[in-house]
């Protein structure tokens, strides 16, 4: 990419004028020329030379790149005004070069500020005016900090460093910055110039930033994110309690666990049907997986109704319905079920039935996770102090409801998980991955794929830390998965996989699982690289969820074809080892042309693999 001149038309004029010499008689005399240089200083606010210019240092070159003389053009104390000549004597015709450099030290030190060059020709019995014109040394600016996250009311400094392409800090005045803010409602600037700035949290949100440098034309843009806290001075630290969760829960929420695993349960399951409950063509029971109780109680969400049923995982048997809550069930140690729909979310109490508290009116909710302190996280579409719907991240306490803090995001498709000290992994604004501190809602860094790319599919963490992640990639066809190291946020590795469905499931022993395409793939953690792979049966199989892995190391994934005009749907048992099937199931559908496509397994107790259909209000047992 070709670097910007620095449009500063100005600088040394030179005059070149030839001197008779003396010499011997007949022919030995010559004629030698002198050169004269004169730099006209700028005031405050001329474009001539770098506004904190106090030297410049002019060389003289023959045609052989030979030095025929230097000379230090001094402008005193600045902003200098009015001029400065120096001259080079006893010149002899020809070409020469002249050039020129910036500096901010008066005797010519300092990091470059500006440099050119420009060739003369010194001819006899003429005088020769030239002009150089500066290229500025400046190559990028940087902003520190970095996308930083300030709560509603907190400040951040801001400060803009500019560079050469050595990495050298380069002097420039501080009038040459020109802030510009695209949402002052979010964050505003105390000053649109300057190298020292300083945004104030205004309402949740995020805010870019751009300084922009004039002399050489060069700029840089910074992302301010604003959250909102509970007030009380709240102290960052590792988030601890006795854990969110039912302690003996088989499956407590969507992706098992914080981490979303999507491991747990019994082995032993051989593939035969245990029952098969049905609510109504136009229900959606488990629109999302079910989820499994210390009892073995499975709860099923009916997205058509937004009641969650609790079934006998005996014989599938409705012990009771829940009504007015979701399809999004996630339970609580604290005896609550946490549902949500597109119309909000709801904290109730697993036996009474009775809500004891709610966020209504907040669309977008995806399902829960809790905190090891009972915090409550969820995603929501919710409307800031200007009245603007944004994707957020909310912290609630899980008992009232009462909102901690809230972080900005991307939309709620994507799983949110939590790491052992819980920090919360989540979409950032732009489709990135933040780590947010749990307790205050903090942000510590910011993961975006090098060269672009959108993460949609949430995460899940491996017992080590690592955060692994699948993006689209531009002009990609095939989504790429990444792992990321939890205390800097950088890319460990990533290898393309097929169509993006995520996070990956994660093995005892740390494999990773993917299923896409009727396609399920074991993944070394070391370096992504493809231990095995299983293909399922029939044409053109798809898979839309992540594998379930039982304590046995069983992998359980479902895929659908299109066979004779009917859609079929199976039930693999893969070896987590060695990829080799040990059973397929074929699920049962209501009737022919209408889809069975399931959501994810999850497991029981007693090795029962439960599988939710998206479409048609099933819930298959399979023992």
């Amino acid at each position: 990419m070709k670097r910007k001149i620095l449009v500063l038309t100005l600088l040394l004029a030179a005059l070149a004028a030839l001197i008779p010499g003396c010499g011997g008689g007949g022919g030995g005399s010559h004629s030698t020329g002198r050169m004269t240089l004169t730099v006209i200083w700028p005031e405050q606010k001329a474009r001539l030379v770098p506004i904190a210019a106090k030297s410049i240092k002019a060389v003289l070159t023959n045609d052989a790149a030979q030095p025929l003389g230097e000379r230090l053009i001094v402008g005193g104390d600045g902003p200098p005004a009015g001029e400065s000549t120096v001259t080079f004597d006893n010149l002899s015709p020809g070409q020469v070069t002249l050039s020129a450099t910036a500096f901010p030290g008066a005797d010519g030190t300092g990091v470059a500020q500006a440099t050119g060059a420009v060739p003369a020709t010194i001819v006899s019995g003429q005088t020769t005016r030239v002009t150089v014109t500066m290229a500025s040394t400046i190559e990028r600016l940087e902003i520190t900090p970095e996308n930083p996250s300030i709560a509603v009311g907190e400040k951040v400094r801001l400060t803009v460093t500019p560079r050469d392409a050595a990495g050298n800090v380069v002097l420039v005045h501080s009038s040459q910055f020109l802030w510009v803010n695209a949402n002052a409602s979010i964050a505003t600037l105390i000053n649109e110039g300057g190298q020292v700035n300083e945004a104030t949290g205004a309402a949740v949100g995020t805010a870019q930033l751009t300084v922009s440098e004039t002399e050489s034309g060069k700029s840089a843009s910074t992302t301010v994110t604003v959250t909102t806290s509970s007030g009380g001075g709240c102290t960052p630290g590792p988030v601890t309690g006795p854990g969110g969760y039912p302690a003996n829960a088989p499956w407590p929420k969507a992706l098992h666990d914080n981490q979303n695993t999507n491991r747990g349960g019994a082995g032993g399951a051989t593939g035969v049907l245990k029952w098969i409950v049905n609510t109504g063509v136009n229900s959606t029971i488990g629109s999302t997986a079910a989820v499994i109780g210390p009892d073995g109680t499975v709860y099923a969400g009916n997205r058509f109704s937004r009641s969650i049923f609790a079934l006998n995982p005996a014989d599938g048997t409705n012990l009771r319905e829940l009504q007015q809550l979701g399809s999004n069930p996630t339970l609580g140690a604290n005896g609550l079920i946490y549902a949500s729909n597109s119309s909000g979310l709801f904290a109730v109490d697993l036996q009474s039935g009775t809500t004891r508290w709610s966020l209504p009116n907040q669309t977008g909710i995806g399902p829960a996770i809790i905190g090891a302190d009972g915090t409550v996280y969820v995603y929501a579409f919710v409307r800031n102090a200007q009245g603007t719907f944004i994707n957020t991240v909310l912290a609630l306490d899980g008992a009232t409801g009462a909102q901690k803090w809230a972080v900005p995001s991307e939309n709620g498709a994507g799983a949110m998980a939590l790491g052992a000290d819980g920090t919360v992994y989540a979409l950032s604004p732009g489709a990135g991955l933040n780590a947010i501190e749990g307790r205050c809602g903090t942000i510590r860094w910011t993961f975006a794929p090098v060269g672009g790319g959108v993460v949609s599919t949430g995460a899940s963490v491996g017992a080590d830390g690592t955060i692994y992640v699948l993006a689209d990639k531009p002009g990609n066809t095939s989504a790429h998965m990444y792992a990321i190291d939890p205390t800097s946020g950088i890319e460990k590795w990533q290898i393309s996989v097929g169509s993006k469905f995520g996070p990956p499931s994660i093995g005892a022993d740390g494999t990773l699982y993917l299923a896409y395409s009727g396609v399920l793939t074991a993944h070394d953690p070391a370096n992504g690289a493809v231990k095995w792979s299983f293909t399922a049966t029939g044409p053109d199989p798809s898979s839309f969820h992540q594998p379930a892995i039982a304590s046995d190391g069983t992998v359980y994934f479902s895929a659908r074809t299109i066979e004779s005009g009917n859609s079929i749907s199976r039930l693999y048992a893969i070896d987590g080892a060695t990829g080799a099937e040990k059973w397929r199931f074929p699920v049962p559908g209501p009737r022919p042309f209408v889809s069975t496509q399931f959501v994810g397994p999850v497991i029981g107790p007693d090795g029962t693999v439960y599988l939710s259909d998206d479409d048609n209000g099933t819930l298959v047992a399979v023992k």
